[in-house]
């Protein structure tokens, strides 16, 4: 060392800082760079705007599956069911037409049958109109068809049931009946649940009943007028249906 107090020769220049004090301390043997701060906000901002992001095709993943990931009901899933009698080889005798069927479009029982025009429509007669079944829709098995004019109810409920029938002639002047008929059974005499009327004076006139019935299993409807020649069935003048209200 060199005492400065009894030489003359002047004293060694201090070595250079690294960094000023103006940057703050800095360590001596590993020296690191500071970022811009422009840098730490843009990168801020983007970890937030991705944060956001994920959250929001969480709640839309969540959201999809809520409304269209839900499993069937246990009335929609395929039935075992296995008929008998009058009723089931009535419906063997259609297959051909099981296109035109639907077996449930919801959870609840419907039907919407349009009907045939008979081979001799030119003819007088009262009677039961016969389904269309080539261009009918209702639910299997919980609705099927019977001897061609009658329906079969297999899950008993209360149901929402219409008839519309229209008639077209203006030769006549005379007051025409659409008739829903009910009965409990093959066996069981029909009686009137539902009726409607309208008078055929001018060229068209429609009767249109509709009502909330309590419908069994077994339980069976069809539609009766009294002149089965004067029915209109060009495109849907002439419809029935029901829907299970449960």
């Amino acid at each position: 060392m060199i005492n400065t107090h009894h030489s003359s020769v002047a004293p060694p220049p201090v070595p250079p800082r690294l960094h000023s004090s103006s940057q703050g301390a800095q360590p001596v043997l590993i020296p690191t760079t500071m970022l811009p701060q422009g840098h730490s906000r843009n990168l801020m901002r983007f970890m937030v705007a991705l944060v956001l992001l994920n959250l929001l095709l969480s709640m839309f993943g969540f959201f999809y599956l809520y409304r269209n990931g839900t499993p069937q009901s246990k009335q929609d899933m395929p039935s075992s069911y296995t008929g008998a009698g009058p009723e089931f080889s009535m419906q063997k005798q259609h297959t051909e037409h099981s296109h035109h069927v639907e077996k449930r479009a919801s959870h609840r029982v419907f039907a919407q049958m349009e009907f045939l025009r008979p081979t001799r429509p030119h003819k007088s007669h009262s009677g039961h109109l016969i389904w269309n079944i080539k261009h009918s829709k209702y639910s299997i098995p919980h609705v099927n068809y019977y001897n061609n004019s009658w329906l079969t109810i297999e899950e008993p409920g209360h149901y929402f049931v219409y008839s519309r029938v229209t008639f077209s002639n203006g030769l006549h002047t005379k007051t025409l009946m659409n008739q829903v008929q009910l009965r409990k059974s093959t066996t069981d005499k029909p009686r009137v649940t539902m009726q409607a009327f309208c008078h055929t004076q001018s060229s068209l006139c429609t009767a249109t009943a509709e009502g909330l019935i309590r419908l069994e299993k077994g339980n069976q409807l069809s539609v009766w007028t009294e002149d089965v020649s004067l029915v209109n069935y060009y495109e849907g003048a002439t419809a029935f249906g029901l829907y299970n209200l449960l």
